[in-house]
């Protein structure tokens, strides 16, 4: 996903059929899983990265921050989907640039998306 706080019904109107979500929320966000059925059979899954959203509430909050400073500072190790989130500058690493990268966002002097 490249944008917050993204509806339900607008992250759904993307797909073809009738995909189910793990999650009841009305915003998306890091860890949702997205299932593509037929009948009861899953055909295909995958999970939602919202970039610089670890907590998975669908937008870019103080506890996000907090929590790549934390991984930069090996006190935390986020699992493989959180990762990918919060290496919001992709170079495969969580470093200070992240942190930065996700701060000035949430402070407004920056969009991340963009």
């Amino acid at each position: 996903i490249d944008n917050e706080l993204i509806t339900r019904a607008q992250f759904l109107s993307n797909f073809v059929g009738t995909p189910t979500l793990s999650t009841a929320l009305d915003t998306i966000g890091t860890g949702v899983t997205v299932s593509l059925k037929s009948g009861s059979t899953t055909i295909d899954s995958l999970k939602v990265v919202l970039k610089g959203d670890y907590n998975g509430n669908g937008k870019i909050d103080t506890s996000d921050y907090s929590f790549i400073k934390r991984v930069f500072l090996g006190t935390a190790t986020p699992d493989a989907t959180r990762k990918l989130a919060v290496d919001v500058n992709g170079n495969g690493y969580v470093d200070t640039s992240d942190y930065m990268l996700v701060k000035k966002h949430f402070s407004g002097q920056i969009n991340i998306f963009e």
